[in-house]
């Protein structure tokens, strides 16, 4: 095959990893035969050309003769193994050192007994595009066999956090990928109680993992996820996820999870009436989850609000709109659109804070609210004082990096 033709087909089955799942996706198996200097010498270029000839003709016969390959230099061939999950190139590419490592190459009269060196990839879209993922493979191989070969590793994308904030189409890389693997990360964060509860609540909050270890937040990649239409499938995967938490912890019922929603659920009757068979099927995640959604999106999705709150109070499942304000509309709340939680806005929690009578100033907003049983969360307290003067102020709720940082593990006891 044509070095073209071979980077079009690399680069069709690159773009077309949105729509697949993470079983079937493919990948590239790169060999490099070592010591190539040495062989040189002995076999020259005649014997290099046969030498590579039957190098191809092995790796293809292992690993499928329809499977589109590219020999980059003599002595290197890439291949492109469709239709296979990452667990399945990693044994065909066992399978395959193996088999050259043992192999007896004729040439003349006699036979070469070779070593290889190898890299495997799963198509990863963490990788800026399928030409640098290419590169990294052959890189990898050429740089074992410099090291003295005999070795076969697993090429992983290396994007950084800071190369991932750099633009958006890395990010949604990032994202999309993290998704379709099922490896996005979450954190968790305590909602202090100022009043009794035998319930410990946890904010359940996304994250993305870069390369090196570091988690971006939310606020960095959820922009992104909006312009490109991906809330809903992070919305449905957050949710999964949570009741996965939930059902593998079924004898602690001791605990709720709060779970940010996008609009989706307000606007979109056809995934109301989805998430309504889910909750009925699944595990039993009755008071334990709480679905937030931003009042702003409440205010446009009215009728598709009070749908959702049906639903909810059908199913188990309680609601909390967040970013309340002295702006908002209490009576609609009071009346049509009663939650079970509103989280005040941030900036409406730090003016109270710096009130001489936070308990008055608050009470007088937020007295018809608590009067219909609604509870108040008060979010990102950072300042002892802070914390002080909202503590006596009415509040159910305290949450913040000064009430305990989002952990990864889920603390059920102190």
């Amino acid at each position: 095959m044509s070095h073209g033709s071979f980077l079009k087909a690399l680069e069709q089955a690159f773009r077309s990893l949105s729509h697949k799942s993470n079983q079937g996706s493919g990948g590239l198996i790169c060999v490099v035969i070592d010591h190539f200097t040495d062989l040189r010498d002995r076999l020259g270029y005649s014997g290099l050309v046969e030498l590579d000839q039957q190098l191809a003709d092995i790796v293809l016969d292992q690993l499928g003769k329809d499977s589109v390959s590219f020999s980059p230099r003599l002595m290197e061939v890439v291949v492109l193994v469709e239709h296979s999950g990452l667990d399945e190139l990693k044994e065909q590419a066992e399978r395959l050192f193996e088999a050259l490592n043992h192999h007896d190459f004729p040439l003349g009269d006699d036979s070469v007994a070779i070593t290889v060196s190898m890299t495997v990839c799963g198509l990863d879209m963490r990788f800026t595009s399928a030409d640098r993922m290419l590169v990294e493979v052959i890189k990898g191989a050429e740089s074992l066999s410099r090291a003295g070969g005999n070795q076969r590793v697993e090429i992983h994308p290396t994007l950084s956090a800071h190369q991932a904030s750099k633009d958006d189409r890395n990010m949604l890389m990032l994202l999309m990928e993290a998704l379709r693997k099922d490896e996005l990360e979450v954190v968790f964060q305590l909602l202090l109680p100022a009043t009794d509860d035998a319930i410990r609540s946890f904010q359940m909050l996304p994250r993305l993992r870069a390369s090196g270890g570091s988690l971006l937040t939310a606020t960095e990649f959820l922009p992104v996820a909006q312009r490109a239409g991906l809330l809903g499938t992070l919305d449905r995967w957050m949710l999964n996820h949570a009741i996965r938490i939930i059902d593998q912890r079924s004898e602690n019922r001791g605990f709720r999870l709060f779970i940010n929603q996008s609009g989706e659920l307000l606007s979109d009757a056809k995934r109301r009436e989805k998430l309504a068979h889910q909750l009925e099927t699944g595990p039993d995640i009755r008071g334990q989850v709480v679905l937030d959604f931003q009042l702003t999106d409440v205010m446009a999705n009215l009728k598709g609000a009070a749908a959702m709150l049906d639903l909810a109070s059908k199913n188990g499942l309680q609601i909390c709109f967040s970013r309340f304000d002295d702006h908002s509309n209490v009576d609609l709340l009071v009346e049509r659109l009663r939650c079970d939680y509103l989280r005040l806005s941030p900036d409406l929690i730090h003016r109270f804070s710096e009130d001489d009578d936070p308990v008055q100033g608050l009470d007088g907003l937020t007295g018809p609210l608590r009067q219909k049983g609604i509870r108040l969360i008060a979010p990102m307290i950072e300042d002892a004082t802070v914390m002080a003067n909202l503590w006596k102020s009415g509040v159910d709720y305290l949450q913040g990096n000064m009430i305990q940082e989002a952990e990864q593990d889920l603390r059920l006891a102190d």
